[in-house]
C-alpha cells in the first residue's frame, strides 16, 4: 500500500544502500477480470480460497471484503461479502487453515492517516458453506500493520508494521502478541519522516520473505515454526527492484517473487537470483495502474495465472488521471 498523505512521501526516496539490477521489460498477455464503477475505490489485497474464488480487501471507501467467483471462468461473479465495524480500511489477508483466513482492519482519521492501536485481526471462515466471522485482538501496540502471513501447522501469524518497521507474531488462539523482528531491513528510511518500512510478508518453506518499501527491495529470513527468527539466521537480500516504491508481492513455486509497484504502474518479476523483469503495466498505462497485491490462482485452470488487485492509481494519479480499482489477470505461463 501507499499511505495516504499530503507530504512528501512520495517524492523519489533517497539513501537506499545498493544500486538494483536494471529490470528488462517482458510484458505478458494480461486482461481485466472486474472493475468497479466508480473512481476513489481501492482495493489492497487478495487472497484465493481453495476452491479458486478470490479473496479481496479494500482499503477506501469501505472497510470491505469481496470475493470474485471462478474469477478464470467467463461465468465469473463479484459480490460484497462482508462490511467490518469499528474500522475504516481493510490491509492484508491470509489463510490460516483450510477455507479459514485472517484479515487486518484499521481506522483512518480525516486526513486519511491511521490512528495509532485502532487496528485488529479478523477470522472468516466458510465452514459448512456459510461464511463467518469473529474478531481475534485487537492490535493495540501497532500503528500501520499492513502484511499478513500465517505460519502452517500453527495458529501463528505475522503481521508487518510498515511504519514502526517491525514484524509481531500473533496467536490467533490466545490473541497473545510479541515482536519477534525488528532489523534495518524491516525499517523505514530514518531520514523520511513517514516512509514504509516493511510492507507485504509471506512465509514459505521455513523462511520469512517480506518488501520493504522504502529499501525497494525483498528480503528473508529463516524462521522456526513460531515464526522466530532461528538462531544465527541472517538476513538475506533476495533482490532489489529499479523503482522507487514497491508494495506486495507473490511467490510462485521456482521461488520468483511478482512485485507490485504501486505508484509505478507495473507489476515487476524478481528472480532468485536478483534478476528482475518487469512483466506487466508501465508508468503512464493503465494496465496495472496503482498495482497493491497480487496471489497466484489455485485450479488447474488458473495456477500459472497472477491476479492483481489495484487502486486504480488514486494516489499517484497518470497525467492526472485515475481509475476505478480493478483485479486484473497475468498469463504467466510464458515466463521463463
Amino acid at each position: 500500500m501507499l499511505l495516504p498523505k499530503t507530504t512528501d512521501l512520495f517524492e523519489p526516496y533517497s539513501g537506499v544502500p545498493a544500486v538494483p539490477l536494471e529490470a528488462s521489460v517482458h510484458l505478458l498477455p494480461t486482461h481485466d477480470v472486474f472493475q468497479f464503477n466508480d473512481t476513489g475505490t481501492w482495493l489492497e489485497n487478495i487472497a484465493v480460497r481453495p476452491n479458486g474464488d478470490l479473496l479481496v480487501t479494500m482499503f477506501t471507501p469501505t472497510p470491505s471484503l469481496y470475493t470474485l467467483k471462478r474469477p478464470y471462468s467467463p461465468t465469473r461473479e463479484f459480490s460484497l461479502l462482508h462490511t467490518f465495524d469499528n474500522a475504516t480500511a481493510l490491509l492484508g489477508i491470509t489463510e490460516t487453515d483450510t477455507d479459514t483466513f485472517a484479515i487486518i482492519s484499521t481506522q483512518l482519521n480525516d486526513a486519511s492517516l491511521p490512528i495509532p492501536g485502532s487496528s485488529a485481526i479478523w477470522e472468516v471462515s466458510f465452514r459448512d458453506h456459510k461464511l463467518n466471522t469473529q474478531k481475534i485482538t485487537g492490535l493495540p501496540d501497532l500503528v500501520l500493520p499492513n502484511g499478513i502471513t500465517s505460519i502452517p501447522g500453527s495458529s501463528t501469524v505475522l503481521v508487518a508494521d510498515c511504519l514502526l518497521g517491525n514484524v509481531t507474531r500473533c496467536n490467533t488462539k490466545t490473541g497473545a502478541t510479541e515482536v519477534v523482528l525488528a532489523r534495518p531491513e524491516t525499517a523505514p528510511l530514518p531520514d523520511e519522516a513517514e516512509s514504509l518500512g516493511v510492507n507485504g510478508i509471506h512465509y514459505r518453506d521455513g523462511y520469512l520473505y517480506w518488501s520493504n518499501s522504502a529499501l525497494v527491495s525483498i528480503f528473508r529470513i529463516r524462521v522456526d515454526k513460531h515464526g522466530n527468527p532461528a538462531p544465527d539466521a541472517v538476513v538475506e537480500t533476495v533482490g532489489q527492484i529499479d523503482a522507487s516504491f514497491i508494495d506486495d508481492f507473490a511467490l510462485d513455486h521456482a521461488g520468483t517473487a511478482w512485485v507490485a509497484t504501486n505508484r509505478e504502474n507495473t507489476i515487476v518479476a524478481l528472480r532468485s537470483n536478483g534478476s528482475s523483469e518487469v512483466v506487466a503495466g508501465s508508468p503512464t498505462k493503465f494496465t496495472v495502474a496503482g498495482c497493491t497485491a497480487a496471489a497466484f490462482g489455485r485450479t488447474a485452470k488458473d495456477s500459472k495465472t497472477l491476479y492483481v488487485v489495484t487502486s486504480g492509481a488514486l494516489r499517484a494519479p497518470i497525467n492526472g488521471v485515475a481509475e476505478p480499482a480493478k483485479i486484473v489477470a497475468v498469463d504467466t505461463s510464458r515466463f521463463s
